[in-house]
This record gives structure tokens, sequence and C-alpha cells, in this order.
């Protein structure tokens, strides 16, 4: 396997663990702190992640917050760590709604 495809198998096998989580959420007020994790598995690579992340003000149609985030990936000749920070916005507060991520990695 290349390394391109490898890394598309890695970035699709987190991609759609992010679109189910956000599918699976109600139409609650987001708590102030929250932490949460995930396994993705993409043909012979695998993914953990750790993430926090903390609201830091609400508004109407909205929030900004903070995330944290921790991630090892493994498979067949790739072994990695990755440590991201990132400012989050929510625009919406329903199950549909815009998340916009800008941050390191």
């Amino acid at each position: 396997m290349s390394m391109k495809a490898l890394l598309a198998t890695i970035i699709m096998a987190l991609l759609i663990q992010g679109a189910i989580a956000q599918d699976l959420q109600e139409e609650t007020a987001k708590p102030s702190n929250a932490v949460y994790g995930g396994i993705s598995f993409g043909g012979l690579i695998g993914a953990l992640s750790v993430s926090y992340e903390k609201t830091i003000t609400e508004f109407t149609m909205g929030t900004i917050g903070l995330r944290g985030a921790y991630a090892r990936v493994s498979g067949w000749d790739l072994r990695g760590n990755s440590l991201g920070l990132n400012w989050v916005y929510l625009y919406g507060r329903r199950k549909h709604h815009v998340e916009l991520n800008l941050g390191i990695m």
C-alpha cells in the first residue's frame, strides 16, 4: 500500500467517525466541559483518540470553545502520535449545525 493510499484511508476513517458522532447528537444543551473518545479502523490501520472541549462563551445562535486532542495511529508500517489544539465555533443549537475549527496539530 502506498503512502498516499494509507493517508487517504486514515483521513476517511476519521471523517466517517466524526460524521457519525455529529448525527448522534441530541437537541440538548451542550455541557461546558466535555471529554470524548473515538476508535477508527480502515483496513490495517487503526486510530484511537481522546478530546477535551471547554465552552468559553455562549450566545443566541451558537458557542465558542477550545478543544485539545490526542490521537494514536497504528498500522502496517505506520505508527505515530498526534496532538491538537483548536478554537471551535458552533453556529446553531440543534441537531443540524455548522462547526468550524481553527488550530494546530
